[in-house]
């Protein structure tokens, strides 16, 4: 069992670690493009419109700590675990679709590969973190 894991996390982290060589750099850690307005709304296209929002590109440490994040997030074992890797991630402002994804995945206690929605949540976080982290 725990070789499945060490397989997951490496596979994982091969995967995710050459999105993060961009050289671009950004200040803040919470996306600048988020211009959302105050009002909250709860139609399913001003979800959609903000999950297509611009994202300002990661340095190569924010890309680490994202990816070191969501890598944690799927290979918790427990929800506390995943709550505090949910917490890095969600200091980044992701859309609703990433933010949806993320809430799941603690709900779970990390990824379960016999989720019925685990395909529909791991191509949102995976949407998100290309866009943080171009190749």
């Amino acid at each position: 069992m725990s070789r499945r894991w060490i397989a997951i996390a490496g596979l994982a982290a091969a995967l995710m670690v050459p999105g993060c060589s961009a050289d671009e750099k950004t200040g803040s850690p919470v996306a600048e493009s988020s211009k959302t307005s105050s009002a909250a709304s709860t139609s399913s296209e001003d979800e959609s419109a903000s999950d297509d929002e611009a994202v300002t590109p990661l340095d190569l440490n924010g890309c680490v700590e994202v990816t070191d994040a969501n890598l944690d997030l799927f290979v918790a074992t427990t929800k506390e675990d995943a709550q505090k890797a949910a917490d890095v991630l969600e200091s980044y402002d992701p859309p609703a679709s990433a933010k949806a994804a993320i809430d799941h995945f603690v709900e779970t206690g990390g990824i379960q590969f016999d989720d019925p929605d685990y395909d529909k949540y791991n191509d949102a976080m995976e949407k998100w973190i290309d866009q943080l982290c171009p190749s």
